[in-house]
């Protein structure tokens, strides 16, 4: 969490809300995400708003987790590069090896919220300040950090991948490369405060 997220003055316009339910023994890994409207944003309209929230939460994802911030940092980037070009886009599989044991980060079973049993539960709330500064405050469910924070950076970014239409598909894309290049490197990006930065620099891309 940053120091803005329990200070006066933020509105909330939006909450992701991210369901994991992982099965360490069983290796069943099942999610979702859903984009809950708080209040509308005066400038974005509510897809331009989930993209916004889902951007932000990747970058939180940057700075809070230094073991996986590298290769999450180049996964995303190939993603964004395919979805700014229109290309197709394959979420490849991606594991973890964690004190002697492999960890499954991608990929996951998308289904829906009433078919997760006990599921663990990422809480991120998009907020802009008085001066039109966007963050988010992010709650994190405790356990399997590690798998599952990444996790949880990639999965709002594969539904909308995968539910946008092409131009906001190419927007999403633009988005998340604007802020891989702000951060220039993977250790760029685990400065606190930097996914707010990153992000707000791209505003422009995104608002038509």
């Amino acid at each position: 969490m940053g120091w803005f997220d329990k200070a006066p003055g933020f509105t909330n316009h939006m909450r992701l809300e991210i369901l994991m339910q992982y099965g360490v023994l069983s290796g069943e890994r099942f999610s979702t995400a859903r984009w809950l409207s708080i209040s509308p944003h005066p400038n974005l309209s509510n897809v331009q708003s989930c993209i916004a929230i889902s951007a932000l939460n990747y970058g939180r994802a940057l700075v809070n987790h230094a073991e996986t911030r590298i290769p999450l940092f180049n996964y995303v980037g190939n993603i964004a590069t395919k979805l700014n070009k229109g290309n197709n886009v394959n979420f490849v599989d991606w594991q973890l090896d964690a004190g002697g044991m492999i960890f499954n980060i991608w990929p996951w079973s998308i289904v829906s919220a009433e078919k997760l049993n006990d599921p663990k539960i990422y809480n991120a709330t998009l907020q802009s300040s008085r001066k039109g500064i966007m963050v988010i405050h992010l709650d994190m469910a405790f356990g399997l950090e590690r798998v599952l924070a990444p996790s949880a950076a990639l999965l709002p970014i594969y539904i909308l991948a995968n539910n946008l239409d092409e131009k906001y598909k190419r927007i999403l894309g633009s988005i998340l490369l604007s802020m891989n290049n702000y951060y220039k490197t993977p250790e760029g990006a685990g400065v606190i405060l930097s996914e707010v930065k990153a992000f707000n620099q791209a505003i422009p891309l995104l608002i038509e």
